[in-house]
């Protein structure tokens, strides 16, 4: 830490509990996460004499270890666990006080395994349309939309630039600088760089990455009709970002605290947009399982399991997942435009209509 950076508060989990209470997050999610940080990261620290910004990857590794083996706790109860302490670290590290974020480059590095299939919530494309139809506030809009639309994780999501969107539409045409050689000649498409080029620390278009994209591979996918009419919405009201040379797409539209409006969207503020969203649904309680809880993990889950009923095509789904593939994979790549674009705009779902 240098001498021009924050000090540390005298209790980083109390200062973070409040700042949770004072954003709006609703009571049983801030309880909530109060419960893991005093529970579980607190004595962990104190266990081994540690401040909360001298953790290292190594030991938060460590601490989930600990908790995966918990015999009271189960691996997804581990993992919701953790990202709620990688909010902690993120808080802290995006202001300046913490210089890393130790639980995410721990996290980032180990294997929860795939538990998409243990989701238990089953919400039909008929109840999601009429969610998304009740939102009214862009902000909330446009993340879930590109969140349920794509498949995207939430880092991917938060690492979008300006340069890596293609909308052919003469309304927002010069708002864009120069677009990536990859999607110049594929309009009305998004892309998705691979883990290798966008990693947390790494500089990536002149911006230092505060989230790392986890996908195997470099993906383009396709913006249909309905997802492109909110991004055009969103471009005419998105603050411009006054430092972030990557020029991000996703900006803050309120700022709080070291935050300014224009800022490059982080990881735990996409959560708690999507969990305040969510929880005035129904469809969060920091006392539910993950298996119940509509996080942004979710729409990814969601997207995965209707368009593969749609399609019935593993390996198209896994193409636009970003996951890695052989020969029959690299042939969606050889040709996007017939069997990407062509296969996703006639199976995805329509939610605004």
């Amino acid at each position: 830490m240098s001498a021009a950076d924050p000090p540390a508060p005298d209790d980083p989990i109390d200062a973070y509990v409040e700042n949770l209470r004072s954003s709006g997050l609703g009571k049983n999610s801030v309880d909530g996460y109060e419960q893991v940080l005093n529970n579980h990261l607190r004595p962990f620290l104190e266990q081994r004499g540690l401040e909360a910004g001298d953790a290292t990857r190594h030991e938060c590794r460590e601490l989930i270890e600990e908790m995966v083996n918990d015999p009271d706790l189960d691996v997804d109860t581990a993992e919701k666990y953790a990202g709620v302490m990688s909010r902690f670290y993120g808080h802290f590290n995006e202001r300046g006080t913490f210089e890393v974020n130790p639980m995410k480059l721990a996290m980032d590095n180990y294997d929860f395994g795939d538990s998409s299939k243990d989701y238990k919530r089953e919400i039909t494309i008929p109840q999601m349309r009429e969610f998304i139809q009740q939102i009214d506030n862009p902000i909330t809009l446009v993340v879930i939309m590109l969140l349920i639309k794509t498949g995207i994780r939430v880092g991917e999501l938060c690492n979008i630039d300006m340069r890596d969107v293609h909308i052919d539409d003469p309304r927002v045409k010069d708002l864009f600088p120069p677009l990536r050689p990859e999607i110049a000649d594929q309009p009305d498409s998004i892309y998705i760089e691979a883990h290798t080029n966008m990693q947390a620390g790494q500089v990536t278009n002149g911006e230092r990455r505060v989230a790392s994209n986890k996908r195997k591979r470099a993906t383009i996918i396709p913006i249909d009709d309905e997802l492109k009419k909110v991004l055009v919405f969103w471009l005419a009201i998105r603050p411009e970002p006054q430092n972030h040379p990557g020029n991000p797409f996703v900006t803050r539209l309120i700022g709080h605290v070291r935050t300014q409006v224009g800022d490059r969207m982080s990881n735990g503020r996409v959560h708690t947009i999507v969990t305040n969203a969510t929880e005035e649904r129904g469809w969060w309680d920091s006392d539910n399982s993950k298996a119940m809880n509509v996080s942004p993990h979710y729409f990814r889950h969601f997207f995965t399991t209707y368009m593969r009923d749609r399609t019935n095509d593993d390996v198209f789904v896994q193409f636009i997942r970003g996951d890695k593939g052989e020969e029959a994979m690299d042939d969606y790549t050889h040709n996007w435009g017939d069997k990407v674009r062509t296969t996703y705009n006639k199976h995805i779902y329509k939610l605004l209509r």
